[in-house]
């Protein structure tokens, strides 16, 4: 999730000055950062660290999203053009029929919601969280014909499961772990323990999300160890809250947010997950849960699918009759109790694991995305 600051960008808000370099296939494309704000994150019943990682909570975005395609498709090139956001007019807008919806006639029983988390470090975030919310049984799904259904599953024959590159290593902080100071930007820093065998992820990328009590702390750019650690960006996620802001993503969702756990390759997945798509697949102006978008999406976006779209197999889709492997039936069962919610930029329809999750079960899933389960997928218009 290459950030359009690394080092092209001056992030002194979500503005990008210039073009990102080129990056190879299933690199995760990005994005814009909000302004990093020195506070101290206040918890109850005490302090955690001296965090100096603001939360930002830019202009709410529209409730429900749009299936009307963008402009012609253009490169993603980025420009001083400020981020989008929600509130603002799209000028390439035009009046297009609403498409025609498609009502779940299953009637069937939903999974249950989550009440309690037992443990946030694995199943984080409220139980009203987006993240752990089935969909509702008379959910309303897009046409297979709508401008917006083709542009999600137009890169489906490539589509991928990004873990042990371009995606998200998790560090459960244990009591004795050493208190870790991380310095982010301008002389911005955050205090928490962290695993001294922690490290960012396997690319340029360089992303960590280290959980540390009741929080995530997620980094893009880190670097160090022992001599120190430093990161490019960084934003702290309350795992009791929606952990659809704070984070780092194009779409301000915490790191941890849909992301492929190791427990879900060897159990059923109880929780939405994250799909990043390509620039000309996106389309400008971030719609709920979302809250953000890349910093050059206004250049870049020229599809039909906006960031924070809820997608999903339809109720309708008999899981059975596609006969696939039990990793496989997992990850299609997610995808459709509880779908994936748009929230990054790659080169093509890209969910996420996390490295440790990698193996023969990861890459049953992958095969099944890209074949079988990414041209099922549909908007939910409605739940």
């Amino acid at each position: 999730m290459n950030r359009q600051d690394h080092p092209h960008y001056r992030r002194t808000g979500p503005v990008p000055v210039s073009s990102p370099p080129t990056r190879p296939p299933h690199r995760r494309v990005r994005r814009r950062w909000a302004v990093l704000l020195s506070v101290v994150l206040g918890v109850q019943g005490g302090w955690i660290g001296s965090v100096a990682l603001a939360q930002s909570e830019p202009p709410t975005p529209s409730a429900t999203a749009s299936p009307d395609p963008a402009a012609a498709t253009a490169a993603p090139t980025a420009t001083s053009t400020p981020s989008r956001t929600a509130e603002d007019p799209d000028p390439t807008s035009t009046a297009t029929p609403t498409p025609t919806r498609q009502p779940d006639p299953s009637g069937g029983p939903r999974p249950a919601q989550r009440t309690v988390a037992t443990d946030l470090a694995l199943r984080p975030f409220a139980a009203d969280s987006p993240w752990n919310t089935p969909i509702g049984a008379g959910a309303v799904y897009s046409a297979a014909d709508d401008v917006v259904t083709r542009s999600l599953v137009s890169s489906a024959g490539r589509a991928t499961i990004n873990s042990t590159a371009w995606s998200v290593p998790v560090a459960i902080a244990g009591a004795g772990d050493p208190t870790t100071r991380v310095a982010v930007s301008s002389g911005i820093t955050a205090d928490h323990r962290m695993p001294p065998d922690a490290r960012g992820s396997a690319d340029t990328d360089a992303e960590l999300a280290v959980i540390d009590g009741s929080h995530s702390y997620e980094y893009w750019g880190l670097t160090g160890g022992s001599g120190g650690w430093s990161a490019r960006f960084g934003g702290v996620v309350d795992l009791t809250g929606s952990g659809t802001t704070g984070g780092v993503r194009a779409s301000g969702f915490s790191l941890l947010g849909g992301l492929i756990r190791v427990a879900d390759t060897r159990a059923p997945i109880d929780h939405a997950l994250v799909v990043a798509l390509a620039a000309d697949q996106l389309r400008t102006g971030p719609v709920l849960p979302a809250r953000s978008e890349d910093g050059d999406a206004a250049s870049s976006y020229s599809g039909a699918v906006r960031m924070g779209t809820h997608v999903a197999i339809p109720r309708a889709v008999d899981l059975g009759s596609l006969h696939l492997s039990q990793p496989a039936l997992r990850l299609a069962t997610a995808l459709q109790d509880y779908g994936a919610y748009v929230g990054d930029r790659s080169s093509q329809l890209t969910l996420y694991a996390e490295p440790d999750a990698e193996g023969g079960a990861l890459q049953s899933m992958r095969d099944a995305l890209r074949t079988e389960l990414a041209p099922l997928l549909r908007v939910v218009t409605a739940d």
